[in-house]
């Protein structure tokens, strides 16, 4: 099961066909550079997709995580041969939600599951960057201590 299905699988006929509706199809050459802001993309042909280290094929959805992105540049892909795309913008998922407010547990659920993962990866990025400057500082020597103590000060009133 691809994991788009997950929260599109049991929402009702009406939803569903409200976010068919504000599908789009998009085609990329070969070794082209994709940069879409904040879209769903779920490859329709025999075409492949390189992103974040990950070779997707025909079915194969790219930017799950697109119900909570806000990268800024928007992260990379590269289509590797002819592939055509089904594209849905969180903009269009949203207005198909506003039409059927009542059907939407599942996409939710899946919002909070994505800004979660989301969460653990900035935390993840956060605790490297104090660990690297926390062994910066111990090979300080006497001021490393003035500078813990400064760090310190400047999380807390964070």
């Amino acid at each position: 099961h691809s994991p788009t299905r997950r929260y599109f699988r049991h929402n009702s006929r009406l939803l569903m066909l409200a976010i068919f509706e504000r599908l789009t199809h998009l085609l990329f050459a070969p070794d082209e550079v994709i940069l879409q802001r904040k879209t769903l993309m779920i490859i329709a042909n025999h075409g492949y997709i390189g992103s974040m280290g990950h070779l997707h094929m025909r079915g194969g959805a790219v930017f799950l995580d697109f119900l909570t992105a806000d990268e800024d540049p928007p992260p990379r892909a590269l289509s590797l041969k002819f592939t055509e795309v089904i594209a849905l913008t969180r903009d269009k998922l949203n207005e198909a939600c506003a039409e059927n407010p009542n059907d939407t547990y599942y996409i939710a659920k899946a919002r909070v599951y994505y800004g979660l993962l989301k969460l653990a990866r900035e935390i993840k990025s956060y605790s490297g960057e104090l660990e690297a400057e926390e062994y910066r500082m111990s090979r300080g020597g006497p001021e490393s201590s003035s500078r813990r103590l400064s760090m310190a000060r400047a999380m807390a009133e964070e």
